[in-house]
């Protein structure tokens, strides 16, 4: 793996064609597949486009200075826990799977509450 800066990574977990870690800092890295925004980046590919990020990047904060706890790639979505205990969520909803009591195909590109 390709670390973009001397990290000292705790936490990492591959979903199915995306993966994510936690540095030591706190902040949640990203790479692999973007088709529906499970970077994390404020971005999503073309659908079925199969355009690689092979690089980890980080994941775009909701607030500045976010620090991560917990973090897991799904199929095409991505979860994770901040330091306050707050859930988050990004990606394909087309099942439900963001937690946010709604089903939307429209790709979710930055983690919500």
């Amino acid at each position: 793996m390709t670390d973009p800066a001397p990290n000292t990574w705790t936490t990492i977990s591959a979903g199915s064609q995306h993966s994510l870690a936690l540095d030591s800092n706190g902040h949640a890295y990203s790479w692999g597949l973007n088709s529906y925004g499970e970077l994390g980046n404020g971005s999503s590919d073309p659908i079925n486009s199969n355009i690689p990020h092979p690089t980890p990047a980080r994941v775009t904060d909701p607030a500045p200075d976010t620090s991560w706890t917990t973090i897991s790639a799904g199929d095409l979505h991505s979860l994770a826990i901040d330091n306050n205990g707050h859930a988050y969520s990004w990606g394909r909803n087309g099942e439900g799977e963001l937690g946010n009591g709604t089903i939307d195909t429209t790709p979710t590109t930055r983690p919500r509450a």
